[in-house]
């Protein structure tokens, strides 16, 4: 079955993915169900907006969506607005739907759309290529409360699903009686077969059908749902005892074959610090290496906020942890709490990997070097290139740094002017000494210099949070300079393909973007820890499917 990732969770791959639906008549009820998830035990969570009276007010409903976002973090959510016909609260007119779903898109605040795809009056594949154009994945949906139909007829709901063009497929129906239960997981399987290039999530609706929400993984479908409290549709098992079982029928942290060491005295313990942190794909990362390799340790994430950081490290050190990465906001704090700096973290002045030995913490950062190794992956090398970057933090500073170590000829970098202006000058200067290299910084604000620059490099790298899917959009005003043989990079995996690096392959030039920088500076992490190399093929392509 081919997978589909939304925002770091694989869905059709691996253990079924649990999703939790919230709602509430009130942005502050929708809050306090939030609050009181628990959130490393589900994979994404769905709002329900139907539920909201004012949800057909697009600004407040966008309001209330910023809110929900907010409240949720990193964890991926899935936008829904059930309508009465399918089982929802409330009804609207088609057109209103289509462009409720379109401005909720739009607005770059959601991971994925739930649309029905028996809406009349509105071409559902044209609305679903739109969203999908705006970076969500969008599940195809059907709800019949009333009856559950035979097999057949329920592959051919799924066939005209999979015909919108929708990532997931999902189909829930009402059964009268445990032969109706069966329907749903026969087709299911049947589906499974005919349909091999989309998951599923195929549900029997009530108490009788939760054999469905259980199982269904074994039948085919790669999602369920699970309450946070209430129920928001019949037969939803509550959210811990959901995970409980399945955990329990296909295998410990979800994986269906594979044995890992158990845990005991000898187990070294790795792990990140950031702020957030649930979103981040490392602990899959390393422990499917630590289990690969047969190593007993386990990776773990905390979020630690700077305040906490140096307590945070003093528990780290007694307990000895014998190593942990760090995310932002940390990294340059960090770097002033370890006793040794490689040359590239000592550069760079940041720090995402430390180890351990004795209480003596070594720092590295390996950022740029893996960045540099997903560039001379794709066919890139650095030395004697000229490059311009956009952007100078975290990510910037490590690329700058180790692409000038590498022998690039000459780098401009651009960045807004602000408070940080003359301590960025102060590092890029630093760094022009130390490596002897031509490096520029230059307002991000004079469009003049920036177009001379980009059209005269031979690399353009984006480390900005322009065109994330919270920040949609391209970096620059002015692409007209984009050329064959031009190498165009992203440090931004979510979504795969930004509209920077659209419009660079448009013109012909060789794009990558932030997928293969997030692999292999965990690979260098992992080789700095323990000394082997990360398996790295199993693990892109249990991540990123390639």
């Amino acid at each position: 079955m081919k997978a589909v990732r939304i925002k770091g969770v694989t869905i059709g791959e691996g253990l079924p993915k649990v999703i939790v639906p919230v709602f509430g008549y009130t942005a502050g009820e929708i809050a306090e169900t939030i609050a009181r998830l628990k959130f490393d035990r589900f994979d994404i969570l769905e709002w329900r907006a139907d539920y909201l009276p004012f949800a057909s007010d697009i600004p407040l409903l966008l309001k209330t969506l910023g809110d929900v976002r907010n409240a949720c973090g990193e964890k991926p959510l899935l936008f829904t607005f059930r309508t009465s016909a399918e089982g929802g609260k409330q009804q609207i007119e088609p057109e209103e739907y289509l462009k409720m779903n379109l401005a909720v898109a739009r607005s770059g605040l959601v991971d994925a759309i739930d649309i029905e795809s028996f809406t009349g009056n509105i071409s559902v594949k044209e609305l679903t290529r739109a969203i999908r154009g705006f970076g969500c994945a969008v599940f195809g949906s059907r709800h019949d409360f009333s009856k559950t139909p035979g097999r057949e007829e329920i592959l051919e709901i799924l066939k005209k699903i999979r015909e919108s063009d929708a990532d997931v497929l999902k189909a829930a129906f009402m059964p009268r009686n445990k032969a109706d239960v069966l329907e749903v997981l026969f087709a299911g399987a049947e589906a499974e077969k005919r349909f091999p290039d989309k998951p599923l999530a195929l549900i029997s609706m009530s108490e009788e059908g939760i054999v469905s929400r259980i199982c269904g993984g074994f039948f085919g479908s790669s999602v369920t749902y699970a309450s946070s409290g209430s129920s928001s549709a019949p037969g939803q098992i509550p959210l811990d005892p959901m995970r409980q079982v399945l955990s329990a029928i296909y295998g410990q942290g979800g994986e269906q074959t594979g044995e890992k060491k158990p845990i005991g005295g000898k187990t070294s313990l790795y792990c990140l610090l950031g702020s957030p942190v649930a979103h981040s794909v490392s602990p899959l990362m390393h422990n499917e290496s630590f289990r690969l390799l047969d190593i007993d340790s386990r990776y773990l994430a905390f979020d630690v906020t700077r305040d906490k950081l140096s307590t945070a490290v003093e528990g780290l050190k007694s307990i000895g942890a014998c190593g942990w990465n760090l995310t932002m906001p940390l990294k340059n704090d960090m770097a002033k709490l370890c006793d040794t700096l490689t040359p590239e973290a000592e550069l760079c002045g940041s720090v995402n990997t430390v180890i351990n030995i004795g209480g003596k913490l070594t720092g590295t950062s390996t950022d740029g070097s893996g960045w540099v190794r997903g560039a001379r992956e794709a066919g890139c090398d650095i030395p004697g290139k000229r490059m311009t970057i956009l952007g100078l933090g975290g990510a910037g500073r490590s690329i700058l740094a180790r692409c000038a170590m590498d022998g690039a000829d000459e780098i401009d970098v651009f960045k807004r002017k602000n408070q940080n202006w003359d301590e960025a000058y102060d590092f890029v200067e630093r760094v022009a000494e130390r490596t002897g290299r031509a490096v520029r910084l230059i307002d991000f604000d004079d469009e003049e210099r920036l177009k001379d620059s980009v059209s005269r490099s031979d690399i353009l790298i984006n480390t900005t949070p322009v065109g994330m899917r919270s920040s949609p959009g391209c970096p620059l005003r002015e692409t007209g300079c984009f050329r064959p043989g031009m190498f165009v990079a992203d440090t931004i995996y979510e979504p795969r393909e930004t509209e920077l690096l659209l419009k660079a392959e448009k013109a012909g030039a060789k794009t990558m973007n932030g997928e293969s920088m997030l692999l292999y500076q965990g690979a260098l992490a992992f080789r700095f820890w323990t000394g082997k190399e990360m398996p790295v093929r199993e693990i892109k392509k249990m991540i990123f499917h390639s």
